[in-house]
């Protein structure tokens, strides 16, 4: 019996190798940076890993589209532009979504400030809004057997 290793195409898996890079980094980031700069450390690491992502799969369409489509491992993985536009489009998704998570500034609605965050605050009476203790009840009466 003789095992013929896989021919791999590291280039072809670029995109893939970075985003899961950047997660290797982020883990390291968590357990060493102190807790004040690791949140932006974290988000300048991924922000520059999904663009990094998005350049390689830019870089990895134009050979495509040279080439022509290819097996990448052994045949059990091929790259061709369907594949190439859906690593594209998860990138710039995550992109687009890191961008929004990171975003730290206040929103208050109507000009209201203060409203923004916590709706399921309880009204306070300086609102005009009506306050009303909460009855708290372990459980519901039992009913009585006869």
């Amino acid at each position: 019996m003789n095992f013929a290793p896989p021919t791999i195409d590291w280039a072809a898996l670029t995109p893939v190798l970075i985003v899961l890079g950047a997660g290797l980094l982020g883990v390291l980031v968590a357990a060493f940076v102190p807790r004040p700069a690791r949140r932006g450390a974290q988000v300048v690491l991924t922000a520059l890993a999904l663009a990094g992502a998005l350049v390689a799969v830019v870089w990895r369409w134009t050979v495509v589209s040279v080439n022509g489509p290819a097996e990448i491992v052994g045949g059990s993985l091929i790259e061709d532009g369907p594949a190439l536009l859906a690593q594209g489009i998860i990138a710039l998704v995550a992109l687009v979504g890191l961008l929004v998570i990171a975003d730290r500034s206040e929103c208050h609605p109507a000009g209201q400030p203060g409203r923004g965050r916590g709706a399921a605050r309880r009204p306070q009476p300086d609102r005009g809004l009506p306050v009303r203790p909460v009855l708290r009840r372990r459980h519901a009466p039992l009913p009585r057997r006869r």
